[in-house]
């Protein structure tokens, strides 16, 4: 059974190089979770770009601020 997930920008990068993307954290299994898609618009096409665990060594205990 396929699962929906969901998730909030956190961060936006609209001039990223090829594509605009951004910084989605999501929650799975009560875990954070990063994920980075770009949009291709003209392909009308998503690339994961990255998808991790988001640690206290780099993020805040809210996973959206970075120290």
């Amino acid at each position: 059974m396929a699962k929906t997930f969901s998730g909030k920008v956190i961060e936006d990068y609209p001039d990223n190089k090829r594509y605009p993307s951004a910084l989605f954290l999501g929650w799975v299994a009560e875990q954070p979770f990063h994920v980075v898609p770009a949009y291709d618009s003209q392909n009308h096409c998503c690339h994961i770009i990255t998808a991790y665990k988001p640690d206290l060594d780099h993020f805040e205990s809210d996973y959206k601020t970075r120290r």
